[in-house]
């Protein structure tokens, strides 16, 4: 009976060696080398039905020893797998010794348990965030005591009592259970661990252009000033905040196909949308006030291969940051048939390409200039970064053209990943072979816009007081000629289109799609472009100064002077301003807000003056509106 049971054994074992680990000898040494091998074929021939008599003659190793050896390679490790041929290892122990703490802990579970609660800093307990070594040390020993452990008892009678030993068993443990022990490490290195574990190797990395692309927002590692006039009228330069820049790159090529900055202490959904238009149409050069750039517009995708012009991508790879989650994002890249491959936030080697191009960016721009912060707080570019971007007086002006410039310079030059060409001689390349991208329909390129939104509103009005049917959005009254000529849409829903970046107009259609017209704020035209964002601003401005019944143009010129006065000492006030200015500047570049409109503000304000005296009392609208007979409207 017991050879049979052996024969099913070593039957067993011979399937199982099919799997078993191999062993590089590559680094052994030669006699190391030969016993490993002289081992390795006794076990093979052995489970291939060899005597031992004849395993003997041929490998040099006695008869009593090979069963031994194939009990060890099929003895399971520490994780349940067959050791395999590691086992014939010279020196290879199949189980670690165990020392004195390790009995302990073994023949005391209890304190074992309590041990590691405190080592895991799951105790929940606002006394105990993550202890150190020292402090767990103390309660095991409290804990060996209250168990009755003596003076002569190990680990009492060592000199360290335990604590290395403690020490190294915690070590073994935190390698051996990682999702358990990394919260001692900080939330990056629990972040990245956890966010890692599948990446392998993309095996299908894109050829064609526009196959996949990545998107990803920067913080510039540079700081520029605000131009505002203190209490003597004269003319100073303030801090501001840190900005965003969000790019879009593409994969198989390398090219920067767009970008946009975001003038603000964090990027939102429009912000991404933004850039991710800019991806698409055609490429818009800045008009460069500080620098002499003549060919910053030759080293952008639409200009360089005319045949990508209003290519689209296919996939785009962003993280889950909320502004890439945003609805309006994945709306508008549904409809264009994008698909959206999402993954984990600050983890950037899910996306490398777009980081990488990143740290180019700023080694070869804002790394370069006085108001540099440096990578990183020992970095000693960053020393005077703040005095010196008051004393050079960096705009967000030159931040943009030193973007323009430097993303225009990497798409020409030679990248060592693409073999020493150039990614834009890569896709004129691979364009030129056929590999062509999908492209926006013809008959959308006039309108084409990712900037819209959409929502549903409630017509209001009452005929019985004379109000003209309106809507609310935003904290204003819409209306139009149209809306306003009728009670009929009173009380029913609408669906109003409108650009984010700029809500003084909109258009207006019924439940059904029918156009209604285009809507504007009551009152008089608003000559400054108000976004979604800085609207919000602007409203709570209005809420704790008591202005909501102000003329929406005065309410923003109002809002900008208090953000002049108060950027004088608030970085944050400074970075609003810029933003309000830069809104201006890109939507309605006759904003008295603007500086170099300011001084042609009397004259409008003094013919707005004679226009509000002509304008009629609230009792006088009352007595028109009420006897339409006199048809003065």
């Amino acid at each position: 009976m017991a050879n049979v049971f052996w024969n099913n054994k070593i039957a067993k074992f011979y399937e199982e060696s099919k799997t078993w680990r191999t062993v590089s000898t590559y680094n052994m040494s030669d006699s190391d080398k030969q016993i490993y091998e002289s081992r390795k074929k006794a076990v093979d021939l052995y489970l291939n039905g060899e005597s031992m008599k004849n395993i003997e003659k041929m490998t040099g190793i006695n008869h009593s020893h090979i069963k031994e050896f194939v009990d060890r390679c099929a003895s399971l490790d520490t994780s349940g797998q067959p050791v395999g041929y590691i086992g014939l290892i010279k020196g290879h122990r199949l189980k670690s010794r165990k020392g004195p703490f390790i009995k302990l802990m073994e023949d005391h579970p209890d304190i074992r348990d309590q041990l590691l609660l405190d080592y895991f800093n799951e105790k929940k307990s606002k006394w105990d965030k993550l202890s150190s070594f020292k402090t767990i040390h103390e309660s095991l020993i409290k804990n060996l005591i209250a168990n009755g452990f003596k003076e002569t008892d190990y680990p009492f009678e060592t000199k360290s009592q335990g604590y290395r030993s403690m020490v190294r068993f915690l070590h073994n443990i935190g390698d051996e259970n990682p999702y358990a022990s990394l919260n001692r490490y900080g939330k990056n290195a629990e972040q990245l661990f956890r966010n890692t574990r599948c990446i392998q190797p993309d095996q299908s990395s894109p050829i064609r252009p526009f196959a996949k692309v990545e998107l990803d927002g920067h913080k510039i590692d540079a700081l520029f000033t605000v131009a505002v006039e203190n209490e003597h009228g004269d003319t100073v330069y303030v801090l501001a905040n840190r900005i965003w820049i969000i790019a879009v790159i593409d994969v198989a090529t390398r090219v920067i196909l767009g970008y946009t900055i975001s003038v603000s202490q964090n990027y939102n959904r429009f912000d991404v949308l933004e850039c991710i238009q800019n991806a698409i149409i055609p490429h818009k050069s800045l008009n460069f006030s500080q620098f002499n750039f003549k060919k910053s517009i030759e080293g952008y995708h639409s200009v360089a291969v005319p045949y990508t012009q209003w290519a689209l991508f296919d996939e785009i790879c962003m993280d889950n940051a909320l502004s890439h989650l945003s609805r309006d994002v994945t709306d508008n890249l549904e409809k264009l048939g994008i698909s959206i491959n999402f993954g984990p936030v600050a983890t950037p080697h899910r996306r490398p390409l777009i980081e990488r191009f990143f740290r180019t960016l700023e080694e070869k721009g804002f790394h370069r200039i006085p108001s540099t912060t440096g990578s990183n707080i020992n970095d000693i570019r960053r020393i005077g970064a703040e005095k010196d971007a008051v004393t050079y007086r960096i705009t967000l002006k030159e931040i943009s053209e030193i973007a323009e410039i430097i993303i225009s310079e990497y798409n020409l030059q030679p990248h060592q990943g693409l073999g020493g060409f150039s990614p834009l001689s890569v896709m004129r390349d691979r364009i030129d072979r056929g590999l062509i991208p999908s492209y926006v329909s013809d008959d959308s390129r006039k309108d084409f816009s990712l900037m819209k939104c959409y929502q549903i509103r409630k017509v209001q009005g009452n005929k019985k007081k004379g109000i003209r049917p309106y809507i609310n959005f935003a904290g204003y009254k819409y209306t139009s000629s149209v809306l306003s000529s009728s009670y009929t849409p009173v009380g029913k829903n609408i669906v109003i289109e409108f650009d984010p970046l700029d809500i003084r107009e909109m258009e207006a259609y019924l439940e059904n799609g029918a156009h209604i017209g285009h809507l504007v704020i009551k009152g008089k035209r608003i000559g400054t472009a108000i976004s979604l964002k800085t609207n919000k601003l602007i409203r709570d401005f209005a809420n704790r100064n008591d202005m909501n019944n102000s003329h929406v143009e005065d309410l923003i010129t109002n809002f900008a002077n208090n953000l002049e006065e108060k950027a004088l000492s608030s970085k944050t006030a400074a970075t609003h301003l810029a933003t309000v200015r830069n809104e201006a500047e890109k939507r309605s570049p006759k904003s008295n807000i603007l500086p170099q409109n300011k001084k042609s503000s009397n004259t409008i304000d003094e013919i707005t003056l004679e226009d509000d005296k002509k304008l009629l009392s609230d009792e006088e609208l009352m007595a028109k509106w009420s006897d339409p007979s006199k048809r003065t409207w």
